[in-house]
């Protein structure tokens, strides 16, 4: 049986100005090694796509289901569709194009909380995230595959600092994901850090994507959600 991960950035490998997360030390692997390691005729594969919108993954459900043909796929995805920008995509490509980046960016980090305040510009609204998701939602029903979709992670302190209102964006875009899924009949997993743990500690200092202890954490509650289902499918196979 083929099991797929889906994520945006904050499953996969990224470097930091503290501490570097290998893939090794990703929530991903972890629940890969695990699955592997539990039933050899289990396989497990991985895609982080940085950056992603739902829509973005959205246009890759065909791909995966016709090449790959899995049975579960976890998603991870929501944070880049629901939280302010200071600048449009289209915005941040000129600047690209015409070699400004090194002299921008140090204005926009600066000014960060203050742009996003003003412009509040979102990646994907709240109508066409419930929209993207009904599609994945109907692809996945018509191929008989189940989906485990874990909520938008909470936001730390120095994310609360950065980006106007991204509480609140988080709680918003979380509802729309958990209704869509508990109305389609599959895993929403809502807590993905035990209530007495402290955020703060979970997070690598940019303050958005997870360090070493937030990932094994977060590998640690998505395989209470999910070993139930796993055993079930030993039993099957």
């Amino acid at each position: 049986m083929r099991i797929m991960i889906v994520t945006d950035s904050l499953g996969g490998p990224r470097k930091d100005k503290i501490e570097t997360i290998k893939y090794e030390d990703t929530w991903c692997y972890i629940i890969k090694k695990y699955i592997e390691d539990l039933d050899k005729k289990k396989e497990v594969i991985i895609f982080n796509h940085y950056g992603y919108t739902v829509g973005e993954i959205f246009e890759f459900i065909d791909y995966y289901l016709l090449l790959y043909s899995p049975k579960i796929i976890i998603f991870q995805f929501g944070i880049v569709d629901c939280v302010y920008r200071a600048l449009r995509k289209k915005e941040i490509l000129i600047i690209n194009l015409l070699k400004l980046e090194k002299f921008i960016r140090p204005i926009i980090s600066k000014y960060h909380y203050f742009l996003t305040k003003i412009r509040k510009i979102r990646y994907t609204s709240p109508k066409n995230f419930k929209k993207y998701l009904k599609m994945i939602m109907e692809n996945l029903i018509q191929n008989n595959v189940m989906g485990i979709f874990l909520a938008i992670a909470p936001a730390c302190q120095k994310f609360k600092e950065k980006s106007f209102f991204v509480e609140e964006n988080i709680k918003i875009y979380n509802s729309i994901l958990e209704e869509e899924v508990k109305n389609n009949n599959m895993i929403f997993i809502k807590n993905l850090f035990p209530n007495n743990s402290n955020i703060d500690d979970l997070f690598l200092d940019d303050g958005h994507h997870l360090n070493k202890k937030g990932h094994l954490i977060l590998s640690q509650t998505i395989l209470e959600h999910i070993r139930n289902l796993i055993l079930s499918a030993n039993q099957k196979n």
